[in-house]
């Protein structure tokens, strides 16, 4: 009998640190994750910013060749207009 009483105190003991070590295992992992997650978001945050910055160079990069391309087009029209004009003026 007191075999048994003892078992069941060592059990009621042991359950009792598990029930302590368990939630501490769990808050150490919340915490863990909690940084971890902290970190993820700067991260993304960071790389965010840099993929904005880069979306804005390509952007100004694509207008100025937009605008060169314009103008040496607007050239080229000019070109060919006074091409046609001397064309026209021969053949009168």
């Amino acid at each position: 009998m007191h075999q048994l009483c003892q078992r069941r105190t060592l059990d009621r003991t042991l359950l009792a640190d598990c029930l302590v070590t368990v939630p501490e295992d769990w808050l150490g992992n919340a915490q863990a994750w909690l940084v971890e997650d902290v970190l993820c978001q700067d991260r993304q945050k960071a790389e965010d910013i840099t993929h904005k910055e880069v979306q804005d160079l390509c952007k100004k990069m694509w207008e100025q060749m937009d605008q060169e391309f314009q103008a040496r087009l607007l050239a080229l029209e000019h070109e060919q207009v006074k091409a046609l004009q001397e064309q026209n003026a021969i053949l009168a």
